[in-house]
Formats: C-alpha cells, structure tokens, sequence
C-alpha cells in the first residue's frame, strides 16, 4: 500500500502541473480537435457535477471544465483564472460550487461564465450541439495566457 502511495505522489510530483491537476489521480481527459472544432459529449454529464479537460496544440496547453448547473444548464469556462493564474491550480467541484485550489474562493456553479475577470473562472464560448458542447480550438488556445506553462 505505501508503495503504491509513493509512485502515485512521484507521478503527481513529477507530471506537468497543467496535466496533474486538479485531479490528481487522472488528471483531466484530453481532448482533441476535428476541422478547428473540439467536441465534448455532455450526455452524462450529471446536474451539478463537472468534468475537466485538457487541450494541447503547438506547444500551448489548456485546461477547461464543462459543468452542468442546478437548472440543468451546461457553462465552459478555463480552468484559471486572471488573478490565481500563476500558480496554475484551477478549480474543484465542492459541495454544489467551484472552489479555486489556490485562494479558496467558491463560485456557485449558475454563475459559471457569466462574470469576467478577477477570480471568476474564465468564460469560454462554445456551442451546444445535441448532447455535446462544440468549442473553437481559436477560442480555447485565446485562455493559454492563463496558464504559466505557456508562458515561458
């Protein structure tokens, strides 16, 4: 059981930090894109639950997280923000809001891409299709500033 324990926590350690977190025993599910366009299939995607997902392309690297509200409403949004963005630690789901893993603030999951700036995660604009959201890969790489591994 310890070693187990130890190769998890070398893996954690060891891992880029975009791809470590903020699960730390999976990590986020990469995504890739077709004709510009990244497809996330939403259909399980249950009511107030979230999912994180990793985009790499030329050398940029991007985690956002799709969720789905109390109303059953699905919100996108990178998973940084302007202000906790150089620690690259992004959000959890905890108790019905997202918490940022940096400064501890919780942003109820409604509010999710609404509200710019500060330490709202940032808005990214998609497109629902059927039991999918459909991003522009244009649309995510515009949120690698947000990443310090980006910006190196």
């Amino acid at each position: 059981m310890r070693r187990m324990l130890i190769v998890a926590l070398s893996s954690i350690l060891y891992a880029s930090p975009v791809e470590a977190l903020p699960n730390f025993f999976g990590g986020p599910q990469k995504v890739t894109a077709v004709n510009g366009r990244i497809t996330v299939d939403v259909s399980k995607l249950k009511t107030t639950s979230a999912e994180h997902y990793l985009y790499r392309a030329g050398g940029n690297a991007v985690r956002f997280f799709v969720v789905r509200d109390g109303q059953d409403k699905v919100r996108v949004a990178a998973d940084a923000c302007e202000v906790c963005r150089d620690e690259g630690k992004g959000y959890t789901l905890k108790d019905g809001a997202m918490l940022c893993l940096n400064c501890g603030r919780r942003f109820p999951l409604h509010r999710i891409g609404i509200l710019v700036g500060g330490c709202n995660p940032h808005p990214l604009n998609f497109a629902e299709d059927g039991s999918s959201v459909v991003l522009t890969v244009q649309e995510v790489l515009s949120a690698a500033e947000y990443f310090p591994e980006n910006r190196k």
